[in-house]
Formats: C-alpha cells, structure tokens, sequence
C-alpha cells in the first residue's frame, strides 16, 4: 500500500507547521538579540557622546582658563610698565614745575640780545679807542722825530 493516507498528510503538515513554527521562533529570537545588540550599540554611543562633548568641553574650559592666564600675566605686567611709567612721569612733573617756562626763555633771550648789543657796542669803542690812541702816538712819534 502505497498509498498516502490523510492521515499521514495531516501528520506531515503538522510537522511541517511545527518546523515553521521553530524557524519562527529562532527567527524572533535572533531579532530580540539582533535589537538587543543594536539598543546596546545605541546606548554606547550616546555614552561615548556624552564622554565626547565633556571632554570637548573640558578641552575648551582648559584652552580658555590658559589663555586667561597668558592674558592676566600680559595685563600684569602691563601694571607694572604702567606703574613704572607713572613714577617716571611724577618725576618729570616734579622736574618741570622747577624748570623755566616759555616766558623766562624770552626774558633770558632778550637779556642775553642786550648783552650782546652791549659787548658789540664796547667793542666798538674799544676800537674807536685803539685807533684814537695809535693816531695819538703817531702824532706824538711825528712831532718827537721833527
């Protein structure tokens, strides 16, 4: 008997429903672990993210803290050139209030004009002098000779 049997067909379809069923069900299993990995995945990277955009931040922070060292350390010594420059500047203030103003110059300026119209006016006579003298000892050396 060769023959096939309905119910050899139902037991047959009934395996076969059992063999899709367990493909089912290693297939679900597999997309549970599959999700599993890629929520996994998904969780690491916003771990690794978040450790990123700290890190990114801590880098800034420190960039910025370093160059508001190298800033204060240029402002601090600018003080101090600026102190530096003001007690040079007091001196110099001090130093002027003892020193003559435009006005005393030109008041010196003309003393000193004077002067020289008076030397030039001395030597003037000095020669007029000279040669008064030598045209008086020319004359006496003339009539002493005659």
């Amino acid at each position: 008997m060769m023959g096939i049997e309905f119910r050899d067909i139902l037991l047959a379809l009934a395996l076969l429903g059992q063999i899709a069923n367990a493909a089912w069900l290693y297939i679900e299993r597999r997309n549970d672990k599959t999700n599993q990995r890629i929520s996994d995945q998904a969780e690491r990277m916003d771990e690794i993210e978040k450790n990123l955009s700290g890190q990114i931040a801590n880098a800034a922070w420190l960039y910025i803290e370093r160059r508001n060292d190298k800033t204060n350390q240029r402002i601090s010594d600018q003080a101090e050139r600026m102190d530096e420059i003001e007690k040079n500047l007091s001196g110099l203030i001090a130093t002027s209030k003892g020193a003559p103003t435009h006005h005393d110059l030109a008041n010196v300026y003309h003393a000193q004009n004077r002067t020289d119209e008076k030397l030039n006016q001395l030597i003037g006579e000095t020669r007029s002098q000279s040669d008064l003298l030598r045209l008086i000892m020319a004359q006496i050396t003339k009539k002493g000779m005659e």
